[in-house]
């Protein structure tokens, strides 16, 4: 189950709602990021209840997904690792990936390993 739902990822879209192709879409690209977030925070007993968790706990977690969630989602539309193009030129993908997101989830995160 994603830390988020297709409705409050249309909303970071900016989108009333999505047909059902793109309701699918938007699942798919909420459990990559939720899968993203379960392996960087390492739980050690599993994916813990997130009623259980303090509600600032809950809401880096919810922010974290969503914004991987619309990357994935935009990851579609870049060619060659260019997201778009603005006034002042093309804007770059981020090279990192999932790295600058995992930074955000030191606090909840539960395990480190030896590298």
């Amino acid at each position: 189950m994603a830390y988020a739902r297709p409705a409050e990822l249309a909303e970071e879209l900016r989108r009333d709602r999505f047909d059902q192709a793109e309701q699918n879409r938007a699942e798919r690209c909420l459990d990559a990021a939720t899968a993203e977030i379960d392996e960087w925070v390492d739980w050690p007993d599993g994916v813990p209840n997130p009623d259980t968790w303090m509600q600032a706990q809950r809401q880096l977690v919810k922010t974290v997904c969503l914004s991987r969630a619309v990357e994935h989602w935009k990851a579609a539309d870049a060619a060659f690792g260019a997201i778009g193009f603005s006034d002042i030129g093309v804007l770059r993908a981020p090279r990192e990936g999932f790295l600058r997101h995992g930074m955000d989830l030191i606090p909840v995160k539960a395990q480190w390993g030896i590298c």
